[in-house]
Formats: C-alpha cells, structure tokens, sequence
C-alpha cells in the first residue's frame, strides 16, 4: 500500500468536536493532536480558553520535541483585544522523515476541507513558521 492510500482518518467526527469547543462552545483555546498510523486522531493536550497563543507555543514545542511524526493545532489566536482567529496547523519538524510529512500533508489537505472558515490553514517546517509575530503576520 502507498502512503497516500494508508493516509485516512478513522474519527474524523472528533475534528469537529475540536473545532466546536474551540469556536462555538468556547471551552478551549487550542487542540493538540496526532494522528496514528492507523488513522486514529488522538489529543495531546486542550488548553482552556484562557490560554494565550504564548502558552500554546510553549506547550506545542515541548509536546513537539523528538516526535517521528506530524503533530496537528487547532488555535484561537487573539490578533488584537477581543479579536480572535482561528488556525489549523500542520507541523513536521526536521526530524520527521519523507513518508511521514506526505502522509501529514494528504491527511492535513483532507481535513482542510472540514474547516474552510478557518482564518489560518498552515503547514510549517519550522518552529519559526509558527511563532506568534509570524502568525500575526499571516492573519
């Protein structure tokens, strides 16, 4: 089997649950997850709504460090007072071989179509790409 034909997502119901707690019943400010190779979608960590986009970096990057595969956000990000943005996010450090950032990617381009109102939609390599003065930029 390809890459592309293993790169399917067994829950993706719960991307919407993400998505609610985040933008509709406002309960966090952020989702951390990965997605198994057998397709699972599984959380790191949530962030109550009070989290800064500082927080959630912090947490990101420790969370991040020393994986093998793609790591997924779901962010609110305050662009200025009582200004929120939402951003999905697709991160595969250097670490991360070839087949695992096409499988992050395809998985990523899949899910996308879930949130088309989302104000960000970012595949980063780079811990830079996700900084919040570059995040600020984008939005």
């Amino acid at each position: 089997m390809s890459v592309a034909q293993k790169a399917v997502i067994k829950n993706p119901q719960k991307l919407q649950e993400f998505y609610s707690d985040i933008r509709e019943k406002k309960i966090n400010s952020y989702v951390i997850f990965e997605i198994l190779r057998d397709g699972t979608i599984v959380v790191d960590e949530k962030g109550p709504i009070r989290k800064s986009y500082a927080e959630f970096l912090e947490r990101f990057f420790e969370i991040s460090r020393g994986r093998d595969e793609c790591l997924y956000a779901m962010v609110d990000v305050e662009v200025r007072p009582g200004t929120k943005k939402f951003v999905f996010l697709l991160y595969c450090g250097d670490q991360i071989t070839r087949q695992f950032i096409v499988k992050g990617a395809l998985l990523f381009c899949e899910m996308k179509t879930t949130f088309r109102s989302a104000d960000l939609q970012l595949m980063a390599a780079d811990y830079r790409d996700i900084a919040e003065d570059s995040i600020k930029r984008y939005l």
